[in-house]
């Protein structure tokens, strides 16, 4: 499972510096409901810095937006089951227009409708994963 996510982190990072859509931003809500990890903030942080470099923006922009969109999905789980599909969909469409929104993209709701089905995809890929890994 570790070569798996690191290769989907890395493919993440890739496509959303040669797209507009925010991979990022799904891959780390994926990640975050499905791990649980502390080690999340890691990856946010890597991967936000990365598309800082290839989006020639303040380093560390990103970064900041992705630690406490993760940091907020943290706090949601004690309050909601944020392991759903719907969860999943609307978090990630809320965090898109949100990332959208602060970086100045157009085709906001185009383009956050895409992310949370791309992020539908991601959860559902990395549940089998996690489902298979606990059986004996």
């Amino acid at each position: 499972m570790r070569w798996i996510a690191t290769l989907i982190f890395f493919l993440a990072v890739i496509l959303s510096a040669l797209t507009t859509i925010p991979v990022i931003v799904s891959m780390i809500l994926c990640f975050t409901v499905v791990s649980k990890s502390p080690k999340i903030f890691i990856l946010a942080i890597l991967g936000g810095l990365l598309i800082d470099v290839f989006f020639l923006r303040i380093p560390g922009s990103t970064s900041l937006f992705l630690v406490i969109f993760a940091f907020m999905i943290f706090l949601y789980q004690k309050r909601f089951e944020i392991q759903t599909y719907v969860f999943v969909f609307i978090g990630t469409f809320l965090g898109s227009v949100i990332y959208l929104k602060i970086f100045g993209y157009d085709e906001i709701f185009l383009q956050s409708l895409v992310s949370s089905l791309l992020a539908l995809f991601l959860f559902r890929v990395f549940n089998r994963f996690n489902v298979r890994k606990n059986e004996p």
